[in-house]
């Protein structure tokens, strides 16, 4: 449980509220805004290694070499997306990457089967 200095800030359901103790040594809770929605928790994003991109585009049929390249772009861009915001998920962003029929490894034959491509 976190203490809370008097005159700071805290969240209870969605209100923020700070408190104080008065001259005769009670409590006196003040509102000081109510949150439209609820709040959102949110966590440390902790980029993944080459290894797991790879391992996930193998999972989905692409090649290592679209893995590398979407590493590679997200990496050196500090994981951040086209408009700056932070990644969040980035399975999510790794299946944009492989909208791209150039990286899959496997393609359909007429025949429905399945079969891997010679590169």
């Amino acid at each position: 449980m976190k203490k809370i200095k008097e005159g700071e800030e805290f969240c209870l359901g969605n209100s923020v509220f700070t408190y104080k103790i008065n001259e005769k040594g009670a409590v006196v809770i003040s509102p000081m805004k109510i949150l439209k929605g609820k709040l959102k928790k949110t966590k440390d994003f902790i980029p993944p290694s080459i290894e797991e991109v790879k391992a996930y585009f193998a999972s989905k049929g692409y090649s290592e070499a679209g893995a590398i390249h979407a590493f590679e772009y997200y990496s050196s861009g500090d994981w951040t997306d086209s408009k700056g915001n932070q990644v969040i998920n980035w399975k999510q962003k790794m299946l944009q990457n492989m909208m791209f029929d150039k990286d899959k490894t496997m393609s359909e034959s007429s025949g429905g089967s399945v079969k891997k491509m010679v590169m």
